[in-house]
């Protein structure tokens, strides 16, 4: 490639990867100098590592450094979320294991048109690599979320985020979204304009449509909200971009926000915690862009051509790469668990509560909560209280939704606000007051 198709393709990859930060920002919230640090050195660590994979499976230098943006920005938002309790070690184990076996294969299998045997054998589409960003990504988050309930500590509880975090996570991510698309063309043509024309509709329909269904459910579209919509409508597009026209953008656009949020809600009430909104943003619109393609795309789609090739090539790649992504994720999660540790344990969060306030001694979580509190008299009345949702004082503590309730408790003076999850006993938000 020279001349344009090089520049342009330049440019793809720099803006490509400036989503990775802006939608670790919105899964994950602001992250402490701990996970701020570990993502900065990920994103291009894992572009590295993957670019080297697709190279020596015969990509080119070009295609291999774009999916490599694509791979930074789904282990920027795995950890994201992950890290909030998480152990930096075991996680920079696992996504090392994720990119290698699961995230290249994957991305070669379908997005290589010449070599990949996803897209040459069955001709599933995926034109701007939405199994990467959206099926693995979400098929994580399952994977992930299970072997955190195992041990009694899903990650619950929303990230801390301001408006103007939002604002700046919904801009940069769909300037990357936009990159996305049309950098997978590889070069600037009159479809370029489609292209983004496409994604442009297709993140509005997913904002209405999430904000819709978010006011059917809790009467009120909350910013949180818009924005998931907008990355839900970004994604379900980009699997057959330019095969799509305006009204088939914004049908699958709508779908894509509305049983996005659905998904969402009912894999929060599962207990599985942030990881459910990973679940509604990217695994449900991604599912359905894979096989809306196979519906409704133009000359090729069951709608348009009246016959169910396509659609089935579509149903099939999605099958594959769902079904080997979750259980690849998950052998490798509880494999990187049992060796190098995944997830924190309540031991753990009550070492972390430990090294904040020196005065308290390692013990159990109820035994650390009695200590915290002048008023608890034993950890077994300090565990019911809060289980029950009785206040420990006088508006100590109320109870949040989603099971949480929220604690303020004292310690060397300092007066703290704790999130303290029913389901196992997590600290989630401190903040100094």
């Amino acid at each position: 490639m020279t001349g344009s198709p090089t520049v342009l393709l330049l440019a793809t990859i720099g803006i490509t990867v400036l989503l990775a930060p802006a939608l670790a920002l919105f899964f994950g919230g602001r992250p402490d100098r701990r996970r701020r640090r570990v993502i900065a050195v990920a994103i291009p660590a894992s572009m590295l590592i993957a670019t080297s994979g697709w190279m020596l499976l015969g990509s080119t230098l070009g295609v291999a450094a774009f999916q490599g943006a694509l791979v930074a920005t789904a282990v920027a938002v795995i950890l994201a979320v992950g890290l909030r309790t998480g152990r930096v070690r075991g996680y920079a184990a696992f996504v090392v294991l994720w990119i290698l076996l699961v995230l290249v294969p994957i991305g070669y299998a379908l997005f290589d048109v010449v070599h990949g045997p996803l897209a040459t054998s069955l001709g599933t589409l995926d034109f701007g690599g939405a199994s990467i960003l959206a099926l693995c990504t979400g098929t994580a988050a399952l994977a992930l979320s299970l072997v955190s309930r195992r041990l009694g500590n899903a990650v619950g509880g929303p990230p801390e985020r301001s408006r103007g975090d939002f604002a700046l996570s919904a801009g940069v991510a769909l300037l990357g979204w936009l990159s996305v698309d049309i950098g997978a063309e590889l070069v600037l043509d009159g479809m370029t304009l489609t292209l983004a024309l496409n994604e442009l509709w297709a993140a509005f329909a997913g904002l209405l449509g999430w904000a819709t269904a978010q006011t059917i459910n809790v009467q009120r579209p909350t910013l949180a909200g818009l924005v998931a919509g907008l990355v839900a409508g970004s994604i379900v597009v980009l699997p057959a971009s330019p095969w799509l026209d305006t009204a088939s953008v914004v049908v699958l656009g709508l779908a894509a926000g509305i049983l996005g949020q659905i998904a969402a809600v009912a894999a929060r009430r599962s207990g599985i915690g942030m990881w459910a909104t990973l679940v509604g943003v990217c695994l449900v619109p991604g599912t359905i862009g894979l096989l809306g393609a196979g519906i409704v795309a133009r000359g090729l789609g069951l709608v348009f051509s009246g016959h169910a090739d396509l659609l089935g090539a579509q149903a099939s790649g999605l099958l594959i790469v769902v079904g080997y992504s979750f259980v690849a994720t998950l052998v490798i999660a509880v494999a990187v668990d049992r060796t190098a540790g995944l997830v924190g344990s309540s031991r753990r969060i009550d070492e972390t509560i430990v090294r904040l306030y020196g005065e308290v001694a390692v013990g159990d979580t109820e035994a650390v909560l009695a200590r915290l509190h002048p008023d608890a008299r034993d950890a077994a009345w300090a565990h019911e209280l809060l289980q029950s949702g009785t206040n420990l004082t006088a508006q100590r503590s109320r109870r949040l939704r989603g099971g949480w309730i929220e604690v303020e408790v004292s310690a060397g003076g300092v007066e703290v606000v704790h999130a303290y999850s029913e389901r196992g006993g997590l600290f989630d938000r401190r903040e100094s007051r």
